[in-house]
């Protein structure tokens, strides 16, 4: 008897600890930001915003628009990324963003390279918007006047 109540006592203690890293774990996924993706690159390839961004940005009302690309013109390799903040299922293109576009030597691209060559661009964006004050990512539409 003594035997069964130590098993149940360490089931516990392992249900316990488990459900304590899944609330851990939807804590830490809900701060992050929301990202909505055109291109290559999905949103769980990126990095993690800093806490500080994801306080300023809530996912519940705002997301991370990135727009991404990688192609080949004549002899030269090209990538293309587009990253910036607006409002939460606004579909509006962010009045404040941040881009790079980035060249090399190269006639074709396959298309894993062509995702790779996307995801440094799109990188480099992301790392221009957080060196910019937190104050000065995302700016407003401008209210609709009526006429």
């Amino acid at each position: 008897m003594q035997q069964q109540h130590k098993g149940r006592k360490a089931i516990a203690q392992t249900l316990g600890a488990l459900l304590a890293s899944f609330a851990a774990a939807t804590t830490a996924h809900a701060a992050a930001a929301w990202l909505v993706t055109h291109g290559p690159v999905e949103g769980q390839e990126l990095p993690a915003f800093p806490p500080s961004f994801n306080s300023r940005f809530p996912n519940n009302k705002f997301e991370v628009f990135v727009y991404s690309d990688a192609f080949t013109v004549g002899d030269q390799q090209a990538c293309h990324a587009i990253v910036g903040v607006s409002p939460r299922g606004s579909y509006q293109f962010p009045i404040h963003h941040y881009s790079t576009t980035q060249t090399r030597p190269g006639k074709s691209l396959t298309v894993g390279e062509a995702h790779k060559f996307a995801l440094e661009c799109v990188n480099e964006a992301i790392r221009n918007m957080l060196s910019d004050s937190l104050d000065r990512v995302y700016a407003p539409y401008p209210a609709k006047q009526d006429k």
